[in-house]
């Protein structure tokens, strides 16, 4: 439907998520077998990270950050305007036309309510009915990916900001979802280290292993894919989680090489160069989500890329991965 309504799409074009949205609508993930996943991939990668460097360091190799720079080239943001206002905890704001019009009886903003606005806006031919849609599609963009939570809410500053859909360029986008991971990071680490028995991390966890991706030789581009942006597109999301999965943290060197294997030689020292995923060791599994139209990073669409299949739900383990992307650490 979304595709009819040109007067939205003029809207969200002129947003700094514009080319991950386009990415979202054209339905240009790869993604070959979605017959499980496991939270064991980007957990054994977090479990890297120093919150006093605010850099990743595996094995001996040198520690290296993510930067907004990566930001950019993964998810075609902005890296340029005024940091974001306090996104962590904000109090809903009655007085901003925006919330008051489409989450005035909500307590919380949460996904459902972005998904009931969204399906009661879109039949909104109006101009501001468009503006309105445009907005309602960034805040699910964000609670789905850019800043994903635990029981998938968001923060009122971000339904605000979305609301004034004229002025959402002038954030600085890119540091906004990095500095926001590393905060969900620190605090889930500082969480276990007082000896709680969870501790769930938010953000955009999938950023952490596209950037391995764009650093190293960890996983193949899709042909032809090489210098896409935004740069998700580049690799299949299957390989990705089962590439993580089987290399040893200790052989990941940023901005350097993975050693490739040879098909029959033992997993666990390098990742097949040919080897394709399979049901049995795939780590991704995602439901289809036709809510609003175009995927979340979970909830992929799959109509016409190689062979895409759906999956059942997550299954509670040591390590929990939540709706969206959100990871709840439990001590056994």
């Amino acid at each position: 439907m979304l595709q009819q309504r040109q007067d939205v799409i003029n809207h969200l074009a002129e947003t700094p998520f514009w080319s991950l949205i386009k990415f979202y609508m054209d339905d240009e993930i790869v993604a070959t077998d979605r017959k499980k996943k496991s939270g064991m991939d980007l957990i054994k990668i977090i479990q890297c990270y120093d919150s006093k460097q605010q850099k990743f360091k595996f094995g001996d190799h040198e520690p290296k950050a993510i930067t907004s720079e990566d930001v950019v080239e993964i998810f075609g943001l902005n890296n340029q305007g005024v940091e974001l206002p306090n996104t962590d905890k904000s109090t809903k704001n009655m007085k901003d036309s925006f919330v008051k019009a489409y989450f005035a009886k909500q307590k919380i903003g949460k996904k459902n309510d972005i998904v009931e606005a969204y399906q009661k806006l879109v039949q909104d031919k109006t101009p501001e009915g468009a503006k309105a849609t445009a907005s309602i599609i960034c805040v699910h963009l964000l609670q789905s990916l850019l800043f994903a939570t635990f029981g998938t809410y968001i923060a009122w500053s971000f339904i605000t900001i979305c609301g004034a859909l004229d002025q959402i360029s002038k954030y600085n986008w890119a540091k906004g979802v990095t500095d926001y991971l590393f905060k969900r990071i620190n605090k889930s680490k500082k969480k276990r280290k007082n000896g709680e028995e969870s501790a769930t991390i938010n953000g955009c966890i999938a950023l952490i292993l596209y950037w391995i991706c764009l650093h190293t030789n960890l996983l193949e581009t899709i042909s032809g894919r090489e210098n896409m942006i935004p740069a998700i597109g580049r690799w299949d999301i299957t390989k990705i989680h089962k590439a993580i999965r089987d290399i040893r943290v200790e052989e990941i060197e940023i901005s350097g090489r993975i050693p490739c294997v040879e098909p029959n030689e033992s997993i666990g020292r390098g990742i097949p160069c040919s080897e394709e995923p399979t049901e049995e060791h795939s780590n991704i599994n995602q439901e289809e989500c036709n809510d609003i139209p175009y995927p979340e990073q979970n909830n992929e669409s799959s109509k016409k890329k190689e062979n895409k299949t759906t999956g059942r739900k997550r299954k509670r383990t040591e390590v929990r991965v939540e709706e969206d992307q959100s990871i709840t650490i439990t001590e056994a």
